[in-house]
């Protein structure tokens, strides 16, 4: 078996002729080549939806075919993804024709090649015009769907091969787990008799865990099935519920003689991952038989421009998700589903994945209309993912209980701007801002919006922070309404990114940083959290303390009421119980007595949850006044660095950040130095102290560390 990889530099042209042909990347869509030359209005600009494509799109290339390849009986062209209503041609003549939906497209191509040069192309008709009409604030960029963002590559073969290999699982309750392995031969004549297909199962630690021989039933037309007993499984989990452990499969296709004729790899997790009824008869997630709250956003593509296709470029989008505390995505409906990268990082990460329902029925659909050379059963590859539920139509959504929210608006991070942007345009009031920030209303209307509700900074780069921060803000009200909303079963946002259109159509951006989004994710998006009443509720409304995890929660609360000038008031605690998958709310102690000598702005309240041990398991603090009318001090803010350590071959600095007054916002930056910050956007009680382990991206000198490090907060932005 012999594979040709058919990614590398294409020409993109137009019909009818517009210039000389672009040079396009494939895996990647044509947008990037059309940007470059002009062709086409970039989508990260903002200013609306991309215009309608209207011209026909052509991808060539051409490549060699020698002869070996051409020696073997089938040489399949294989496309992961060819948008709806393209077609392939082959040396002229069609290879894909045309169909109604997106998705996998492969065919024989055997008679259209020829020994030598041979050339490809891929058409893609103009885009059917759409009803004009404004788009919505934050609405993703719309972006023509000329390319092949899945790659393609040509699967030469000769007698048989595993044309499909899927999994299906039964659990005992007991404890052991048949590993239910299944799917279709594909041959270049009759199936031979005596073909014979070994399968193995290898546990996480590479030890043998099963083997078995698969069996093709009569009249089967190819198609096997195998039955591999685990007696003793490592399950799979969500991320915060358990371990990830996957399990690799290895399947040997064999003729009569015992020669190899293919070798079909995969990885499973054992689990079950399936809708259950809860209370009220919300759908929930459940997990090895035990439901879950599910935290994450709605996955869309992070750079329109530059979608990403290897695992290079979905690490640090999907890892920072995890360092997030999220458990799941769920795809969007309009957009093709990810390469193989994203899939296999999901499963290592245990992000659960939603929304793969469309993606399998337009990957069923193609297989049907490949007719004989495809099974009609085939199923698309990424529902063999531990991470993709069982039972896909049945998964919770808005109607039961899967709060879906609109992420808060901020500007974008100073990294962003400093690659986007000269730096005389980089101010954040300024007409390149203005028109990147079309779809939410302009980057006016925001600063206009902060200025209303938060004391103004004192520097015009200052509004990227303060942005960020109160989006972190408006983000943990947003989260504490929906996790304890009644029957909730999950959170997702969409999108989780910046208020700029570079970064609007995704949900996770492009760079795996949120900033603040990023921090607060983590301490929201926890299993346990607690979530103070807002500056503008009713004084004596309680806390709440969300519990969404498979045990009951015994604590203390413990409060602590300040004023700005860091003097203690009053202190104390109660006792904290909370059921498995709820929450409870905690009555707080009534600041009224306080307010004759103090006023609103000038009290803080500060909770922690405490576990048996002592242990700070979340803590929130509750203000009186919104961000504007706070009487802030300076925080006295010090930073103590300690000698670096070496972390998995990385420089990491361990930085102890304590304030003498309350202190809010707090962040670190190494201005012009790209660096990895443990935490951000916090906020520190009189007298206390907090460590933050910073990664510089290269290695640094003490006396540069400690020149580059500032550590600032709400009161260094407004007032100092």
């Amino acid at each position: 078996m012999r594979s040709l990889d058919l990614g590398g530099t294409w020409l993109l042209a137009s019909r009818p002729a517009a210039g000389a042909p672009l040079p396009c990347a494939v895996p990647g869509t044509a947008i990037a080549a059309l940007v470059r030359a002009g062709a086409a209005p970039d989508p990260r600009a903002g200013g609306g939806a991309a215009a309608q494509d209207r011209a026909t799109r052509v991808l060539s290339r051409a490549f060699d075919a020698d002869a070996t390849l051409l020696r073997e009986a089938r040489v399949s062209l294989e496309i992961p993804f060819l948008p709806a209503g393209a077609s392939v041609l082959l040396n002229g003549r069609p290879a894909l024709p045309a169909a109604p939906s997106a998705g996998p497209r492969h065919a024989d191509v055997r008679r259209l090649l020829k020994r030598g040069s041979n050339e490809i192309a891929a058409v893609f008709p103009p885009e059917r015009a759409a009803p004009a009409a404004s788009p919505e604030p934050g609405a993703p960029p719309r972006v023509p769907a000329a390319g092949l963002p899945g790659g393609a590559r040509l699967l030469a073969w000769s007698g048989a091969r595993v044309a499909d290999l899927g999994f299906g699982q039964r659990h005992d309750a007991s404890g052991p787990v048949e590993l239910l392995a299944g799917g279709w031969i594909e041959t270049d004549g009759p199936p031979p008799a005596a073909l014979s297909l070994s399968i193995r199962l290898l546990d996480p630690d590479g030890a043998p865990a099963a083997a078995a021989e698969a069996s093709f039933p009569a009249g089967g037309a190819g198609s096997f099935h195998a039955v591999l007993r685990v007696s003793k499984p490592r399950f799979w989990w969500p991320a915060g519920l358990g371990p990830q452990p996957l399990y690799s499969v290895r399947a040997t296709l064999r003729d009569a003689r015992g020669g190899v004729l293919d070798v079909a790899e995969a990885r499973v997790g054992l689990r079950t991952l399936a809708p259950v009824a809860r209370p009220g008869g919300a759908a929930a997630l459940a997990c090895n038989g035990r439901p879950f709250f599910l935290r994450g956003a709605v996955w869309r593509c992070p750079n329109p421009v530059a979608p990403p296709v290897s695992r290079g470029d979905f690490e640090p989008l999907l890892a920072s998700a995890a360092d997030g505390r999220f458990n799941a995505l769920r795809l969007a409906a309009d957009e093709p589903p990810p390469p193989p990268p994203f899939w296999d990082l999901c499963d290592e990460l245990g992000l659960v994945v939603l929304g793969a329902a469309p993606a399998a029925e337009a990957a069923l659909a193609a297989a049907e209309r490949a007719g004989a050379d495809a099974p009609a059963a085939a199923a698309p590859p990424f529902l063999r993912h531990a991470c993709v539920p069982d039972v896909l139509l049945g998964e919770p959504d808005e109607e039961s209980g899967l709060a879906v929210v609109r992420t808060p608006v901020s500007l974008p991070s100073p990294e962003a701007l400093a690659a986007e942007l000269p730096r005389a345009e980089r101010n954040p009031t300024g007409p390149a801002i203005e028109r990147r920030t079309a779809l939410r209303g302009g980057a006016a209307a925001l600063v206009a919006s902060l200025a209303a509700e938060w004391p103004l900074p004192q520097r015009a780069e200052d509004w990227t922070w303060l942005s960020q921060l109160a989006a972190a803000r408006a983000m943990r009200r947003r989260v504490a309404a929906a996790r304890t909303a009644p029957g909730a079963t999950g959170l997702l946002w969409d999108p989780f990114a910046s208020a700029w259109a570079a970064a609007d159509a995704a949900s996770v951006d492009r760079d795996g940083r949120w900033k603040a989004l990023q921090y607060e994710a983590a301490r929201v998006f926890a299993p346990e959290a607690l979530f103070a009443p807002a500056p503008d509720a009713d004084p004596r409304e309680p806390a709440r303390y969300v519990n969404a995890t498979a045990a009951r929660r015994r604590g203390t609360l413990a409060w602590r009421l300040t004023a700005m000038d860091g003097t203690t008031l009053a202190q104390g605690s109660r006792a904290l119980s909370v059921s498995a998958f709820s929450h409870a709310e905690i009555p707080l102690p009534d600041p009224a007595p306080y307010f004759a000598r103090w006023d609103a702005g000038s009290l803080v309240l500060w909770l922690s949850v405490l576990d048996g041990e002592g242990f700070v398991v979340s803590r929130d603090h509750r203000l009186y006044a919104p961000p504007r009318r706070l009487r802030l001090q300076d925080p006295g803010l010090a930073a103590d660095v300690a000698p670096p350590q070496t972390v998995d071959g990385e420089q990491v600095w361990r930085v102890t950040v304590s304030v003498s007054a309350p202190a809010f916002g707090i962040f670190l930056e190494m201005p012009g130095r790209p660096a990895l910050f443990g935490d951000g956007f916090f906020a520190l009680e009189p007298d206390e102290t907090l460590d933050v382990d910073v990664t510089p991206l290269s290695p640094l000198r003490e006396t540069v560390f400690r020149r580059s490090l500032r550590v600032r907060s709400l009161w260094d932005l407004a007032y100092a």
